[in-house]
């Protein structure tokens, strides 16, 4: 079958669109030190809470409080295997510890979206992949760094990869929404 002129046009956008969209997703994904803007700021504070796995309280030197969510990456939910173990290693690794934060926005809820680097120089987020307790969330973040992270975790079964079958929190987040909403159009149902 011959191509038509139209065709061949069309074939050929979509060659060059694949291409486009290859390199894009593929050249220069930056690592955690490089995902910051000028607009970055840095603040350092002791942790005096923690909310769950990646979500944390700071008390800065003038006594304001921030909440941080950690950059890069995404832990259990509370409810699903290895929250609460994700939850204890993040108090581990910063509760009633001075660390410095990185930020450059916040979240809709209000968080600062950080990273965290404890006093030795690591940083927290690689931290919670390192011990098998959080994802890598890709969706927001394109560090290969913790991509790599995650993967070996995987490979050597640590923290929440001992589980065979994990649940992405994303994912349970999104089950549980749509369980309440089933549950909502039940309620109405009944007089």
């Amino acid at each position: 079958m011959r191509l038509t002129r139209n065709d061949y046009i069309a074939k050929n956008i979509y060659i060059l669109v694949s291409l486009f969209l290859t390199i894009m997703v593929t050249w220069g994904k930056p690592s955690c030190a490089e995902t910051h803007t000028k607009n970055t700021q840095t603040i350092t504070g002791k942790v005096i809470h923690i909310s769950d796995g990646d979500t944390y309280d700071i008390l800065t030197e003038d006594n304001i409080t921030h909440r941080v969510r950690m950059l890069g990456i995404d832990a259990p939910e509370k409810g699903q295997d290895f929250h609460r173990k994700a939850t204890d290693y993040l108090k581990s690794l910063l509760y009633n510890q001075t660390v410095t934060i990185q930020f450059d926005n916040t979240d809709r809820y209000g968080r600062l979206l950080a990273f965290t680097y404890l006093s030795d120089g690591r940083e927290a987020s690689h931290e919670m992949i390192r011990a098998g307790y959080a994802w890598h969330y890709r969706q927001y973040n394109q560090d290969d760094d913790l991509k790599q992270l995650e993967q070996e975790a995987r490979q050597n079964k640590i923290g929440l990869w001992a589980d065979p079958n994990p649940i992405e929190p994303w994912v349970e987040r999104v089950n549980r929404r749509e369980q309440n909403k089933k549950e909502s159009l039940n309620d109405g149902d009944s007089f």
